[in-house]
């Protein structure tokens, strides 16, 4: 779990006495709370992401590679950034390179734009050592971005690698272009 810095999160607090001086004591726990559970989610992978262009022309997994850097991570959620007026569910896979998954969660497009999140049973990703991230596809349904065009930055725990895909089947097992990833798959994590 990240550190919490008390101090900020009492001064976030304060804030709302400025507004409703009459609901200071709720409001200071609501923000705290609040402040408290987010932190608790952990740290999304991907800190910026521009789609380019989308598709829905494939069915089977689409996702990417990374390599973990020098220190393990543990995963708590998986994730990826949704292209709006979606309406299926689909499955989110975090697979070791022998395809055995790690990590896994269904998710439903309906409503949902951006980066999106369902909790997992936290995963240990050993330092060092690559991953597939996959979502699960399907032929004229739910629109997803293509690998080629994205923007994608990434904190400094695991290095982005290359897209991957795998028709028909549950697992990326072939590789596309470097430095990029399909559908913006995404995770949180926590340090040990």
């Amino acid at each position: 779990m990240a550190a919490i810095d008390i101090g900020t999160l009492l001064d976030e607090a304060k804030c709302y006495a400025c507004f409703a001086p009459e609901y200071v004591p709720e409001l200071s726990k609501l923000a705290l709370l609040s402040r408290i559970s987010d932190l608790s989610q952990g740290t999304s992978w991907i800190t910026s992401f521009t789609g380019n262009t989308t598709r829905n022309n494939f069915t089977g997994v689409v996702g990417g590679t990374l390599t973990v850097a020098a220190a393990p991570i543990t995963v708590s959620h998986l994730g990826c950034h949704i292209v709006a007026g979606g309406t299926k569910i689909h499955t989110l896979r975090l697979h070791t390179t022998a395809c055995v998954v790690v990590a896994s969660g269904t998710i439903d497009f309906t409503g949902l734009s951006g980066f999106n999140y369902v909790a997992v049973t936290p995963a240990i990703l050993s330092a060092a050592t690559a991953y597939w991230l996959s979502l699960s596809v399907v032929t004229g349904e739910d629109f997803w971005w293509e690998d080629l065009g994205c923007v994608i930055v990434t904190t400094p725990v695991a290095t982005l690698g290359a897209s991957r895909f795998g028709a028909g089947i549950t697992c990326p097992s072939t590789s596309g272009n470097p430095a990029t990833e399909w559908a913006g798959v995404n995770f949180k994590y926590t340090s040990p």
